[in-house]
Formats: structure tokens, C-alpha cells, sequence
């Protein structure tokens, strides 16, 4: 997830999404071709990717295929559905990459306050229950010296 600047003390909540699929035999080309849509980012298990700017390279552990949505108000079902629309809505395709790569979608969500909910709408979980998807949220909150 990219990192986020502080929050001012009017935007009280921002959030991330990403929806992710990992695997060893994991080929980018062939979950393009069955959601339909190209992802934000991919890699194959052995790819080698630069990931600092003094050039230190990392070999993938994994294949993965992640389709980001950058983010906005705290609004999941929001980032959900812009996730979700674009891509097949065949559920045989989605539960056959589901048993394969147990497909996840991440969020971040950062806040300035401490107390903040998070909700999703029944059709939302049923979005996502019928495909498969697990849905993880990773809460950030701002610290005083933030």
C-alpha cells in the first residue's frame, strides 16, 4: 500500500483498496484475461523488482495480480464496487480463481481521530462472499507527533 501524508484535522479519514490475487504459479496474463480488466500491478514467482531508490533488488517469493483503487473518503462499499465493476461478472470464473489464489481486498484506512467505524452494506459482503474475496482492513491512526 502506498504511503499516505498526514491527515489535516478537516479530512478526518482517507482509505485505500486493493484487490489481490497471490500464487506460485501465477500468471498475470491469464487473470487479465479472465476478469477482463489489466491490474495496477503484477509479477511472476522469480521476477526480480528494484524496490528502493539505491537500486536494492528483491527476487518474488510469489506471483501476484493487484488491482488498486487510490483511495478517497472511508467509503468501502465505494472502493468495492469501483474494484469489482470493470471486471467479469461470470461467478464460475471468480470461484475457480478463487480456489486457486484465495483473492483478497485490502485496505488501508487511515484516520486523526480514534473512534471511527467501518461498515459495509449487506449486497457489498454478498459482492464479495459469492466471489470468494476476503476482505482485510489495516487501521492507521495519527499520533499526536504526527
Amino acid at each position: 500500500m502506498p504511503s499516505q501524508p498526514p491527515l489535516p484535522e478537516d479530512d478526518p479519514i482517507r482509505s485505500v483498496a486493493c484487490l489481490r490475487f497471490f500464487g506460485d504459479d501465477l500468471s498475470p496474463d491469464e487473470i487479465t484475461a479472465l476478469l477482463g480488466h489489466s491490474p495496477s500491478d503484477s509479477f511472476r514467482r522469480g521476477d526480480v523488482e528494484i524496490f528502493d531508490p539505491s537500486g536494492r533488488t528483491r527476487v518474488q517469493k510469489t506471483g501476484g495480480w493487484l488491482l488498486e483503487n487510490p483511495g478517497g473518503e472511508g467509503d468501502f462499499d465505494a472502493h468495492i464496487a469501483a474494484l469489482l465493476t470493470p471486471l467479469t461478472q461470470d461467478l464460475s470464473i471468480w470461484q475457480s480463481l478463487a480456489t486457486r489464489y484465495q483473492p483478497d481486498i485490502f485496505c488501508g484506512y487511515f484516520m486523526n481521530r480514534g473512534t471511527c467505524g467501518i461498515e459495509l452494506a449487506v449486497a457489498t459482503m454478498d459482492a464479495l462472499a459469492s466471489r470468494g474475496i476476503r476482505f482485510i482492513v489495516c487501521l492507521y491512526a495519527a499520533s499526536k507527533e504526527d
